[in-house]
């Protein structure tokens, strides 16, 4: 296995989390197209923004998990840790790969044929090489029309035998295939997993990713199109009047990971009308905003 990003808490990586990060990196790079190239990582100054180079980083290690099947690893993994403070990467235990699943398989293939688009004026055969990795996953996935499975190797972010999940995600893959081939075919199979975006979106329900990347998608139903933008309308509204009420104008959850549910819930659905008519919008702008308000600003004093 090769490169990837550690847990926040450990050494080991999990799929859930990788795609979730990589699920919104990449939407930045698609809605700004940002041409920094200059940060001070070590590669910079490559010709390749900095911003898809740190991007790579982690999709080097979801190829390098995929098997033989085409299906995904989910974790690359430490099995065991001591108190916080005694975990020294140099005493740790060898790593473990975790089952290949179609969960794993669901996410890594949306990410890559996602990836593969962004890639392509850059690194036409890395972006080849992404959008390859993508299709076998996919006959991966089809292949396993009613399972829902997902190790038990490091169970932290699991889901096995989660149809919900198992929904979830192949709604989420037809959408990443859709937009990187064009191919409407997967438009039906967007449609048999298709369901009303109720959730927030988070690492462990990517319903409303898959929605957002199949709005991405020319070749993408219009009528399926406005229903999306319906939907997440609606929830927008909840999101801006959440808002409203709180005392730092934050309209996230108040849990573990608040700050990251936060910012997750009001990316899933308020952007979209901030991007179109930031005027207009300024309501759902200044609710994305307050997650970074919440996190950096407001919160200096220690009192949000």
């Amino acid at each position: 296995m090769v490169k990837g990003w550690h847990d926040a808490g450990d050494f080991s990586l999990y799929s859930a989390s990788t795609n979730s990060a990589l699920f919104w990196l990449l939407s930045a790079a698609a809605d700004f197209s940002p041409r920094e190239d200059d940060t001070g990582i070590p590669e910079s100054a490559n010709g390749v923004p900095d911003l898809l180079d740190e991007a790579r980083w982690d999709l080097e290690w979801l190829l390098s998990v995929q098997a033989p099947s085409g299906g995904f690893h989910n974790t690359t993994c430490q099995e065991h840790y001591g108190p916080y403070g005694t975990n020294w990467p140099e005493r740790m235990a060898r790593y473990r790969l975790g089952e290949v699943g179609t969960i794993a398989a669901g996410r890594a293939v949306r990410t890559l044929a996602f990836a593969s688009v962004l890639y392509q004026p850059y690194d036409a055969p890395f972006a080849d090489r992404l959008l390859e990795a993508a299709r076998a996953g996919y006959r991966f996935l089809r292949d396993r029309p009613g399972e829902n499975s997902d190790g038990p190797t490091c169970p932290a972010m699991r889901q096995d035998r989660d149809a919900t999940a198992g929904r979830d995600v192949r709604m989420y893959a037809a959408a990443g295939v859709l937009l990187a081939t064009g191919d409407r075919r997967y438009c039906a199979d967007f449609e048999e997993s298709y369901e009303l975006l109720e959730n927030d979106p988070s690492y462990l329900r990517t319903d409303v990713y898959g929605a957002l990347l199949y709005l991405r998608a020319p070749a993408g139903d219009p009528d399926r199109k406005r229903a999306i933008r319906r939907e997440l309308g609606l929830r927008a509204d909840k999101v801006r009047r959440d808002g409203e009420r709180h005392p730092f104008q934050w309209a996230g959850r108040t849990f573990w990971g608040s700050i990251a549910g936060g910012s997750q819930r009001t990316a899933g659905f308020s952007p979209q009308a901030c991007l179109a008519d930031p005027v207009g919008a300024v309501g759902d702008c200044e609710r994305v905003l307050a997650n970074v308000h919440h996190a950096l600003g407001r919160n200096y004093q220690q009192i949000a």
